[in-house]
């Protein structure tokens, strides 16, 4: 009897044991994947320098047909909103508003100090990312942007400076790589490298210049 009794236990033992385990779900690492989905805003503060070179007098506000290059460090902000489209692409528009001082002009052989004046780069466009690596840190982007620079006195305020001159206005490309971590589910950030080319006109076409502006940037990105 005690036999029997032994015999039936180990077998309801054993049937429990395979329940138990069908019943448990797979073991899992504990982590997932990153992801870049749906709609994201992008804030991007930027140290560049500018390089221009113009066929009318950057120290007149561009007014006397003289040529003339200059030179500048600045910083500025980009900011953009956009989505994923396709795989690892996203798009997105962007605003930039990039201020230049202590700007060294040559103009007729000689170098001046601007000590009056600053240059004020406003540009709106789009801009292509692309992450291709699976991590989503890596990234490489390509901007068309409509852009515009002018003179403006250096006692104004960033937004809303008395211009002093001609707004020249063109397009503009921009190119940027870099990398950003995620740092919860919805915040990456991330440190890259840009520049920038453009080439303005002013309304009549009379003064045209050239510009091309690198730089380093720091991106935060909220999903």
């Amino acid at each position: 009897m005690r036999l029997e009794l032994w015999l039936i236990a180990g077998v309801v033992s054993l049937a429990t044991t395979h329940v138990a385990s069908a019943a448990a779900p797979p073991p899992t690492s504990g982590t997932e994947g990153p992801e870049r989905q749906g709609f994201f805003m992008r804030f991007a503060p930027k140290f560049s320098t500018l390089f221009l070179s113009s066929n009318a007098n950057v120290l007149s506000g561009f007014r006397q047909e003289i040529p003339s290059s200059a030179y500048a460090p600045g910083y500025g902000f980009e900011y953009q909103i956009g989505r994923e489209v396709w795989g690892r692409v996203s798009l997105a528009v962007a605003l930039d508003l990039e201020t230049y001082r202590s700007v060294r002009a040559r103009v007729a052989g000689q170098t001046v100090a601007m000590d009056q004046f600053q240059l004020e780069l406003f540009a709106f466009g789009l801009v292509a990312t692309a992450f291709p690596f699976e991590d989503l840190g890596w990234h490489t982007a390509l901007k068309i942007s409509a852009c515009s620079i002018e003179t403006a006195a250096n006692d104004a305020t960033f937004m809303g400076s008395p211009f002093l001159g001609p707004q020249l206005r063109g397009p503009c490309l921009s190119a940027m790589g870099g990398y950003e971590w995620q740092m919860s589910r919805a915040w990456w950030l991330g440190v890259g490298a840009r520049a920038t080319y453009g080439w303005n006109t002013s309304d009549d076409g009379s003064q045209k210049l050239n510009l091309f502006s690198p730089g380093l940037v720091a991106t935060a990105t909220y999903y």
